[in-house]
Order: C-alpha cells, then structure tokens, then sequence
C-alpha cells in the first residue's frame, strides 16, 4: 500500500463520516413534525413516478430549454458515478480499473466523454441564463444567487479535472487507450498538450486524480447545507408525493378527532414530515411562482418563497427541540407570521398551479392551508 492509498483512506472515513452525521440530521429534523402522515403503499405505482418524473424529467421538459440542460448535467452526473466508483477504488488499490467490463467499459468511458462537453456547455449556458440574462422566475435572493453559481462552478470544474485526469493519463500510457478505454476527447485535449509519457504528465496525472476527487468529496459535502440539498431529497418527495389526482381540493378536517391537539400550523413541528420533505427539495427553480395566478397579477403570492422559508425555519428550529429546549429567541418566533405573512397565505386561490408545475412533487396548497387553519 502506497502512501498516496493511506492519504486517501484517511480522507475517504473524514468525508464519509461527516457526510453520515449531515444526512442523520436531515433525517432525524423530519421526526420533529408531529403530524401523521402515511405514505406507505403502492410501490410499483410510485417507482413508475419516480422513473417517469425523476429520471426521465418529463415536468422538467415542460420548459424545453431549461429541462434539456438540467437533463444533460443530471444523466451527466448518472453516468459519471461510473468514474467516482472507479476514482475511488483507485484511491485503495491505485492499479483498478473497471476494464474488466469489457465492452461495456467502452461503451460508458465513450458517453462519459462525450457528455462531459454537454454537461460543461450546459453549466456555461445555464449561468448565462441565470446572471446575463436574468430569466426572472432564476432571480432569488443574493445568498441563493451565489449558492448556484457556486455548484454550478464546482460541477464544471469536477468535469474539467476529470478531462485532465483522462488526458494526462492518455499521455502516461504513450499516447494511447487504456484497455478497453475510448475516450476521443480526452485524447484530443492530450494531443494538445503532450507528446508522450514524461515525469510532467505522472505528476499532472496525479495532481488532476486528487482534485477531481476532493472535489467530489466537497460537493457531496456541501449538499446537505445548500439549496441543492434537493439532489438527495428530491427522488424520495417524488416517490412518497401525493398518488390522488391534482385537481382543486384540500384535506378535509376531522374535528372530531379528539387526539388532535391542533387544527392548523402555527410551526414546523406542526406540519408532517413529508411537509418538511418538501422544503427540503426545493430547487428554487421559481416554476411554481411563474405560475401562480395571484404572483402573476403582482400580488405577494410567492409558493417557492413559502416553501424555502420552512426549509429555513426547519433548520434553525429543528436542532433546538431535538436539544429539548424550548425557550430563547428562535422559540419566540413563528413560522406564520415571522417567516410568511398573512397576506401571502390568503391570497393563496389553491388553484393547484404550483403543484401541477413543480418537477420534484412538492405540495404547497398543503402547506398553505394548513398554515391558514
């Protein structure tokens, strides 16, 4: 074992570790939420949904433009966990390769390749839209605005360093395929920059393998603390939506219910879990507000707005209660009122606009009505 495998172990149990404690967190946030809420049940016609909204992204595609680039980064991303895979088990066992695949291997190192350049082309247009040309239903707030240009930096540059790996590793192997290997464009971008194995090209090969990798290690570290949270929520929401029609209804109270101790939501741990799940798969893609009949005429009527602020109040309350505290400044606070005003929710004509159009499932006339009660 190389000094480099032990480095790497070390950082693999950090960062796998401190990832565990973030996602255990999320996870035990949902338990605050005292509403029941089964979701349970028809498997197969939920695993249907997740493959029909979450991986074919047929509400994405809606909005032709906008759904094609976040297809390309999103399959981009699918395919790419081929080389994490192989990344990582080199960080053990520095000589493993997947190549024992065969066939199959040249077939993923060729999309790999190629869809490394759309996933890049699609970043770049994707900020242009974002920053340039400001499509009004991207503008959020100043901190959201450098969240997404932050993970949208971090994704291009892991796909540059993987293009840089390739090609100097290319360069190491005499200007030549690994076994079974076929990648066209990191051969090019070798040919540009080597002539041939050289203590430059064992060195840059080395130098891009541990920043693609502790790239990877950053951004799967930063999820869990970001509006991108939604990459590891968002499958789950779907899964678990609502099976019932969309259309122009709400729950029905039970007031006879003699357990309920309340009717309405005044905070977070009044909500149910899958209302908390919610918020946190939010992309903040601004499809719901877009829209929504009383934001369109200019009223102050935001849905991703409503449901950003329960993933907000959820992070700062839910560590508190699992603490057992129960008194301070965060406890003199509401979510109805302090984060979303009366207006908002009123204006609210549950039209089912904002549900119909959210591509992760989100359910904000729940969440609205529940908070008028």
């Amino acid at each position: 074992m190389e000094l480099k495998n032990i480095i790497f172990i070390i950082v693999f149990l950090a960062v796998f570790g401190f990832f565990a404690y973030s996602v255990n967190n999320l996870i035990k946030y949902l338990k605050v939420a005292k509403k029941k809420d089964d979701r349970s049940g028809d498997v197969a016609i939920r695993l249907k949904r997740v493959w029909n909204i979450a991986f074919a992204q047929t509400k994405l595609l809606r909005d032709p433009v906008a759904g094609t680039l976040h297809l390309l980064i999103f399959w981009g991303f699918v395919l790419f966990i081929f080389a994490v895979i192989e990344t990582i088990f080199q960080g053990f066992y520095s000589p493993f390769s997947l190549s024992f695949l065969g066939p199959i291997y040249s077939l993923i190192t060729l999309v790999q390749d190629l869809f490394g350049l759309l996933v890049i082309l699609s970043i770049i247009f994707s900020l242009y839209r974002r920053f340039i040309q400001k499509v009004p239903r991207l503008v959020v707030d100043d901190h959201g605005m450098k969240d997404a240009a932050f993970i949208l930096t971090l994704i291009m540059f892991i796909v540059i360093s993987m293009y840089g790996q390739n090609a100097s590793g290319f360069a190491n192997n005499g200007m030549s395929y690994h076994e079974s290997e076929l990648r066209p464009v990191s051969a090019f971008i070798s040919g540009l920059f080597y002539t041939g194995p050289s203590s430059t090209t064992t060195f840059l090969y080395e130098f891009f393998w541990w920043i693609h990798i502790l790239l990877i290690f950053g951004f799967l570290n930063y999820l869990p603390y970001s509006k991108h949270l939604h990459i590891l929520s968002s499958i789950p929401n779907v899964f678990f939506a609502n099976l019932d029609p969309i259309r122009n209804t709400v729950k029905k109270l039970n007031l006879d219910d003699e357990n309920a101790d309340t009717f309405g939501v005044a905070d977070i741990d009044q909500f149910s879990w899958k209302q908390i799940l919610d918020g946190y798969s939010c992309t903040e893609c601004g499809r719901c507000t877009s829209v929504c009949p009383a934001n369109t005429v200019g009223k102050s009527l935001s849905p991703r707005d409503i449901i950003v602020d329960i993933r907000k109040r959820t992070l700062e309350k839910a560590p508190l209660i699992l603490e057992g505290k129960t008194e301070g400044e965060v406890f003199e606070k509401n979510l109805v009122h302090n984060y979303v005003t009366d207006m908002q929710l009123w204006e609210c004509t549950t039209c089912m606009a904002c549900v119909q159009e959210c591509p992760v499932m989100i359910e904000h006339v729940d969440s609205i009505v529940d908070m008028r009660r």
